[in-house]
């Protein structure tokens, strides 16, 4: 089974610092588990990330997307209410020109009406896939992003959720979006990836 704490190795360590009278050594020995227990997850944490990352960057090719970004949407960290205030944080971006970077720009962004609509109906979708139109789009913060990127269209697709936040990919397109079973497919293949990622 494969845990994060090698307890039995642990123990066996502290039992032998004990019996052997080395307890002066005792804050070494915690440190040392420390640094175990640390570079370990974070050693999987980067490895996730890059994985994340590299994922999204050969799925952007295939559909051939200006954008991606993987999405939150939380409370910051507290499980949501209705009186709550809803938040956007973008988790992972890639791109290419024309458009450029926003992840900076787009953290803990208290999220409009038409926000939520948005979000309703990714949620309520069927496949877990919905396009969505600059056109088409109710005035708002995500329509007033997307006339100043010069963005269009946009497809996205639902990745997973917990009691706390909601997960989604954002494929920003500067050209009018034709959903096609392809791009469909792809997307669907990325969110199952991501989710067994995240």
């Amino acid at each position: 089974m494969d845990t994060l704490f090698n307890w039995e190795l642990i123990l066996q360590v502290f039992e032998i610092a004990l019996a052997l009278g080395l307890i002066t050594g005792f804050g070494a020995i915690v440190r040392n588990i420390y640094i175990y227990i640390t570079s370990s997850t974070l050693d999987k944490v980067l490895v996730r990330k890059y994985n994340v990352y590299d994922v999204m960057q050969r799925v952007m090719a295939d559909i051939d997307c200006s954008r991606m970004l993987l999405i939150k949407v939380h409370n910051g960290g507290s499980v949501p209410k209705v009186t709550s205030t809803l938040k956007s944080t973008i988790i992972q971006e890639v791109y290419r020109a024309p458009l450029s970077s926003i992840k900076m720009d787009w953290q803990d962004r208290e999220v409009d009406m038409a926000y939520i609509k948005m979000l309703i109906s990714l949620d309520q979708s069927a496949d877990g896939t919905i396009s969505i139109s600059r056109d088409n789009m109710e005035d708002g913060m995500l329509k007033h992003t997307y006339q100043a990127h010069g963005i269009k269209s946009s497809m996205l697709s639902y990745v997973t959720r917990d009691s706390k936040a909601m997960y989604f990919i954002s494929c920003n397109y500067t050209e009018d979006l034709h959903l096609s079973p392809f791009r469909q497919a792809r997307l669907e293949d990325l969110s199952s990836k991501l989710k067994a990622l995240i």
